[in-house]
């Protein structure tokens, strides 16, 4: 049949039904064209969406691709800036300040309290560990329970050396960066067993043996380092190496060859005393303690470098003005150590210039595992020594700036040693003037420092004996009194 058209009554042809849906098929066209621009912008801001989700999803996968490969503590010896190995991955990273984070843990018996790890495998894992190390026979204490049972005589101090009680602060501090408590939560989460503990192999006259990872020596020519040893030969090594660097910070700067070999030797002597079973110290542990010093003084340089920019306000801009500023400013800094008194231009309040305690703070107190708050006898009051290392260090970063802008120059040890003995001459003659007083301000740095990370100071020092005033004071007080009553201070303030 043919379609029937339905005439209007102007005479026009009225649309059919047919006409009406085709009509409006084209509305609908024409306004998803007007939405054509928001579609596609909506349609890109979907595809960033998931390009970046995509992107997340791959450093996660990296990251936990590193993880792994890391759990067999067998990295490539990383460099720090001054191209120095590190000597483990967990003591040189880079939030730690001179000393980085603290150290790995000893092993089982130093686990993080199974109320930390919230989760009811870790909690079953962590007491059978416990249970494990308190059975162990008396006779055969590992490192972890020496250090809860300290030696009755451990080996008295020498000059300016950190108490025995100080000397191992790392040992008893877990390692709390991400990847080392990854570590932790993987090995406590196993179903298995842990594997039993094989007994250190020793010498005929009772001293252990060092021994290395996988059972044997690394290759000819390769450089020492800690963690070719397996633990508790790692974590005694590491242990010499915080003692040997905070000495060199508070004692000796600048050691020469036969110095650092015999203070390496008394700092492995002290770890020993402090354990209960002696342990081997061969000629390759020895070079891995003793050549720390180049490396703990490059730390405080790069920290002095930075903070010279800040508080001396040298200026980074390339100009002709900018650079004959500098220069002036480096001469009239380094004239007569113009640097490190409070009022520069007067040269009152010698060695208290403030960026004294900021290096200190970044170098020594940044956080509650640096050698600082660690090893906090030893920096309390600030050592003379520390201080003229400091005044040394900050010299050599101005003289980077004496042709107008930053030349980092190589840390030459003799050069920046002269500069040193300069230094500590001064001091000792500042310090010699009002022992007391110069005394008082060496705490206060240290006291300060420590304040910028929130730890408790130290008690004032408290003499053994009364004084007499005091004495005299409370013969005064008490010659009135009975004892055997407590109201007599009222009964007195009545009358």
């Amino acid at each position: 049949m043919g379609r029937i058209r339905h005439q209007s009554s102007s005479g026009g042809e009225e649309p059919t039904p047919s006409t009406k849906t085709q009509d409006k098929s084209t509305r609908v066209r024409q306004k998803t064209a007007n939405q054509q621009r928001n579609d596609i912008e909506a349609r890109d801001k979907e595809i960033e969406k998931l390009k970046k989700q995509l992107k997340k999803q791959a450093a996660q996968k990296r990251k936990r691709a590193t993880v792994q490969e890391s759990d067999d503590d067998d990295d490539e010896p990383r460099l720090d800036k001054n191209g120095v190995p590190f000597e483990s991955e967990d003591d040189d990273d880079a939030d730690g300040g001179a000393f980085g984070s603290s150290m790995k843990k000893l092993g089982p018996a130093l686990e993080s309290p199974a109320k930390n790890l919230r989760r009811e495998k870790i909690s079953q894992r962590h007491s059978t560990i416990s249970h494990t190390a308190a059975g162990t026979p008396s006779q055969h204490r590992s490192d972890n329970e020496a250090l809860f049972f300290p030696p009755s005589s451990p080996e008295p101090p020498g000059p300016q050396t950190p108490h025995d009680d100080e000397l191992y602060p790392y040992l008893n501090t877990t390692n709390n960066s991400g990847r080392a408590r990854k570590k932790r939560l993987k090995r406590a989460s196993s179903s298995s067993p842990p594997p039993p503990t094989r007994p250190q192999s020793e010498h005929d006259d009772g001293i252990l043996k060092a021994e290395f990872q996988n059972g044997q020596e690394p290759a000819h020519g390769s450089r020492p380092a800690a963690k070719d040893y397996k633990r508790p030969t790692y974590n005694r090594l590491i242990c010499a190496i915080r003692d040997f660097e905070t000495q060199v910070y508070t004692n000796k700067p600048f050691p020469d060859p036969d110095e650092q070999v015999e203070l390496a030797k008394k700092c492995w002597g002290r770890v020993n005393a402090a354990l209960e079973q002696k342990m081997e110290f061969t000629d390759r542990m020895l070079v891995i303690v003793s050549c720390r010093g180049s490396r703990a003084r490059g730390q405080l340089v790069g920290v002095t470098r930075s903070l010279v920019v800040e508080h001396y306000e040298f200026s980074r801009i390339t100009s002709a003005k900018s650079a004959r500023a500098n220069r002036e400013k480096a001469e009239a800094l380094l004239e007569d150590g113009a640097f490190h008194y409070k009022d520069i231009e007067h040269k009152s309040g010698f060695t208290e210039h403030k960026i004294i305690v900021a290096i200190l703070q970044q170098s020594f107190f940044k956080t509650k595992s640096s050698p600082g708050v660690k090893f906090s006898k030893a920096f309390h009051p600030v050592p003379l020594a520390t201080l003229a290392l400091i005044h040394s260090v900050i010299d050599f970063c101005i003289c980077e700036w004496s042709n107008g802008s930053l030349k980092q120059q190589a840390f030459q040890e003799q050069e920046v040693k002269t500069r040193y003995e300069g230094y500590a001459k001064k001091l000792e003659q500042w310090s010699n003037t009002n022992h007391d007083t110069t005394k008082n301000i060496r705490k206060k740095m240290s006291n300060r420092a420590r304040k910028a990370i929130g730890v408790m100071l130290e008690a004032a020092d408290e003499p053994d004996e009364l004084s007499e005033f005091t004495v005299a004071r409370i013969q005064n007080e008490l010659a009135n009194r009975t004892g055997e009553t407590d109201s007599e201070v009222e009964v007195e303030a009545d009358s």
